[in-house]
């Protein structure tokens, strides 16, 4: 597929979310993952706490929910299990119960109650307009067997509608009704998560450079890079740390359109908010992953 089939298959569904700026923007959900995680010993006795941070809006939570499995087609779970998030029981299994000695993933699934979101929402200062949720991740085994094993965790957030953005403002693709920008691999037109470093070098640096995607911009003749500026908000450091953009252009084809390419710096990973500055009007805010 070629780049701009690929940009065109991706924005075609975003494209009313960020046009039809009359209409009432629907509520945000964020979705994350705990990777499958495992542990061994006697009679399943052990735990283990898993703490990550994942940018959200700052608007009130008006749905939550959990999903995962016990155990995994390589580990099978053999033992008792208690997991939770943020103390929050999410899902047991008790000894000798079906989920303590299937060879196959057990699934399960919890719904956050209205009375959990304040217990949920754990959060430490962000950007203006967001919050960094920070969701711990704990198994306690229980008993029963020698292996405690827990597939991966999937958690999704779903925010009430944030508020209208400046009419002259540029315009970050995000994914429909969420904060997660649309952004590709410079080189394999990828999503992220980003490596900080190309698997394959095609440049001298083999850094990853990340395009992004703007609207609302009204690009003037012959204006270049020099027009545009960029930084993010990083959950590793809790900071705000200035991209280079390396490239600033209309998308052939389509209309109304315009791609910047950026560099992270070196240390940046994690959770990343991503501003783009259009002679000094900001866009919003969108989400990036990048990963060592």
């Amino acid at each position: 597929m070629s780049l701009l089939n690929k940009i065109t298959f991706i924005l075609v569904a975003v494209t009313c979310p960020y046009f039809c700026a009359s209409e009432a923007k629907a509520n945000v959900t964020t979705t994350f993952t705990f990777p499958a995680t495992w542990m061994s010993g006697p009679n399943g006795v052990g735990g283990f706490d898993t703490a990550r941070g994942f940018l959200i809006p700052s608007e009130p939570i008006v749905a939550a929910a959990i999903s995962g499995t016990f155990g995994t087609t390589d580990n099978p779970n053999r033992a008792g299990l208690d997991v939770s998030i943020n103390d929050i029981l999410v899902a047991q299994c008790l000894p000798g119960a079906e989920c303590a000695n299937s060879a196959i993933p057990i699934s399960f699934h919890h719904d956050f109650t209205p009375e959990e979101f304040g217990q949920l929402r754990k959060i430490q200062p962000a950007p203006s307009g967001l919050v960094l949720l920070v969701a711990v991740e704990a198994g306690r085994g229980t008993g029963g067997g020698t292996i405690a094993s827990l597939g991966e965790l999937t958690v999704s957030v779903t925010t009430a509608s944030p508020p209208p953005g400046q009419p002259d403002a540029p315009i970050l693709f995000t994914e429909e009704d969420s904060i997660r920008a649309i952004a590709l691999d410079s080189v394999t037109h990828t999503r992220d998560p980003f490596s900080q470093n190309m698997k394959v070098p095609f440049s001298v640096d083999q850094r990853t450079r990340v395009v992004l995607f703007l609207t609302n911009v009204g690009l003037m003749l012959a204006e270049d890079a020099s027009a545009v500026t960029a930084d993010a908000w990083l959950t590793s450091t809790n900071g705000i740390s200035p991209l280079t953009v390396e490239d600033f252009r209309a998308v052939p084809g389509l209309e109304g359109v315009t791609q910047v390419v950026v560099r992270f710096p070196d240390t940046d990973s994690g959770e990343l908010a991503v501003r783009v500055y259009v002679r000094g009007k900001p866009s919003n805010l969108a989400v990036v992953r990048m990963v060592y």
